[in-house]
């Protein structure tokens, strides 16, 4: 039995897990498919390293799944539409898609460089993800380089006979957008937004600035980025990009490509079925409305592979994605139990343990993390973090030191800990310098408060003052999950008479909108601990308000953004 969901699975030994260096892949479909697909993702990913020197913020190891049956996979695919799409995960990220994407390689590219844009840590806008997604699925081998930027027809004529969305309403999309959701919208929609990219990063005119452009983005809106990197207003390039369209010769670029060993030789082992049962518990884990399939799934593995540290690291991890830290840590105590030397489950446990303020116990696992690998530095910022929530703050010093970069999700808890430390340490210009580096990336309000009160702590120390008392439990700065983000805004509706409540949000002069899938599942905060929260149905008066959602996606595959924590102002 291949998955307690599933209706028809395949014998347990048609699975195969093949492996290169940059790839776990499972199959059904036979190992020639698999081989092919194997060499093809490499290609690509060869491509990106050449292209942008492999600077991802968040790299994490990449799972193919390829289904032989189109009726199997229908039982993982988010809509009966896609052949084949992303999802990103928390230890790791996944591709998955059917057998006959073969003839189609255009899908599983695309969903590729979702995938790399996802793990650069960049927030770039839906047009510029999209565009670019469809831009590099064009990517061709010609000998021992692949060209990028060849014409897509079907763009071209979408482009030709239909009305092109006003270059304002383009960049302002995002997920909730008609644009980008309804059928008759979507392909002006994502040809338009192919074009703009083609022109952004392959005109002569614009390609030398798109970095600049790209870095502009994840401070301002793309009006004020344009006028940062091109000097020009958006009438000017939508000017610009109508004269693009109507050329009769789109650039193209070549790149030499250098496919490790592994691509031609995979390592091969038949009678996978525990690999892929346990890739699909942790997909269907990954998705907000698949919970109960995904512990039944778990289930089933802990039943049929009693004693796999795998299955109770699995649970833990699902546990957390629902933010039961006591029981996800106690999943995460008996895999290490069972003989578990996994490092990202060590990191992850030690994560865990430092938001259940349990400082001292997530040191203690952070350090086995970096004895397991002492070159990720992604263990030595944990560990650095947990050494200064237990007080321990040279030895945090000697953890961050050597530390070069962070993501700018992590860059507010990077800062603040670090300032923390030195500011304990004595250090005190150094602590205010730390702080300062990280204010521009603070999203919530929550991050504010402790940065004015760490600001005021130094403002105290150097007219004299003592440093506080040292916190007896908890973090310095409660810890955000990771697979969450935080927007805030202002509250115009709340919608509560459907099958999901939604809260309607204002945010910089757009609308966005955050569904409750499950009341019990979501954390409602007043302005004050004591402060009760009283919201009626109906449209409400800008009520300020923070929201941590989390992506996925509905029974019908439409992207969805769901609400954890709701924190009123």
């Amino acid at each position: 039995m291949l998955l307690p969901l599933c209706a028809h699975p395949a014998p347990p030994d048609a699975w195969l897990r093949m492996q290169t260096a940059n790839f776990e892949l499972f199959t059904d479909a036979g190992e020639r498919t698999g081989r092919a697909i194997l060499q093809q993702f490499e290609r690509v990913h060869s491509f990106f390293e050449l292209a942008y020197s492999n600077q991802r913020a968040n790299p994490k190891p990449v799972c193919l799944i390829v289904f032989r049956s189109a009726k199997e996979y229908q039982l993982y695919s988010p809509n009966e539409v896609a052949a084949a799409y992303f999802q990103p995960g928390n230890m790791r990220d996944f591709i998955v898609m059917t057998a006959a994407v073969t003839d189609a390689p255009r899908v599983p590219i695309h969903e590729y460089t979702h995938l790399m844009i996802h793990q650069s840590g960049q927030r770039i806008p839906l047009w510029m993800n999209e565009g670019t997604a469809e831009l590099f699925s064009t990517m061709e081998t010609r000998g021992p380089k692949v060209l990028v930027g060849a014409v897509i027809p079907g763009h071209l004529a979408v482009l030709a006979r239909e009305q092109w969305i006003g270059l304002d309403t383009l960049l302002a999309a995002d997920h909730s957008s008609p644009i980008y959701n309804e059928k008759d919208d979507a392909g002006i929609f994502y040809a338009e937004s192919w074009l703009l990219v083609h022109m952004l990063m392959l005109d002569s005119g614009y390609r030398p600035h798109v970095r600049e452009f790209t870095a502009a983005l994840q401070e301002n809106d793309a009006a004020a980025a344009f006028r940062q990197a091109y000097q020009k207003s958006l009438a000017q390039v939508e000017d610009d990009l109508e004269e693009y369209f109507q050329r009769k010769r789109l650039n193209g670029l070549l790149f030499a490509v250098q496919l490790p060993k592994s691509a031609d030789d995979p390592e091969v082992q038949p009678g996978a079925a525990f690999g892929i049962r346990l890739g699909l518990a942790e997909l269907v884990s990954d998705n907000p409305r698949k919970r109960d399939q995904a512990r039944a799934a778990y289930s089933g593995l802990s039943r049929d592979y009693p004693g796999r540290w795998e299955v109770e690291a699995g649970l833990a991890q699902l546990y957390w994605r629902d933010r039961d830290g006591a029981e996800a840590a106690k999943h995460y105590a008996r895999a290490l139990e069972m003989g578990c030397k996994d490092q990202p489950a060590y990191i992850e446990y030690g994560r865990i343990l430092g938001f259940s303020q349990r400082e001292k116990e997530a040191a203690a696992v952070l350090r086995s993390a970096v004895q397991l690998d002492s070159n990720n530095p992604q263990a030595h910022y944990e560990l650095a973090i947990a050494l200064t929530g237990s007080g321990e703050y040279q030895a945090a010093l000697a953890e961050f030191k050597p530390l070069q970069h962070v993501s700018q999700q992590e860059a507010p808890r990077y800062s603040y800990f670090y300032a923390y430390a030195l500011y304990r340490a004595g250090q005190l210009a150094q602590a205010r310098a730390m702080l300062e580096r990280g204010k521009p990336f603070i999203i919530n309000q929550q991050e504010r408060n402790r940065y004015a009160d760490l600001s005021a702590a130094l403002d105290a120390r150097a007219a004299g003052g003592q440093p506080a008392p040292d916190r007896k439990t908890g973090e310095p700065l409660r810890l955000v999950h990771r697979n969450m983000a935080t927007v805030e805004g202002q509250l115009t509706r709340f919608d509560c008479n459907g099958k999901q409540a939604a809260l309607h949000l204002k945010v910089n002069g757009a609308e966005e909108i955050f569904v409750i899938e499950d009341p019990r599942k979501v954390t409602i905060r007043g302005a004050t601990d004591a402060a009760p929260v009283t919201i009626q149905c109906g449209p409400q008066k800008n009520q300020p308000l923070s929201v941590e959602y989390e992506e996925g996606k509905d029974g019908a595959g439409k992207a969805m953004r769901f609400a954890r924590i709701v924190e009123f102002r």
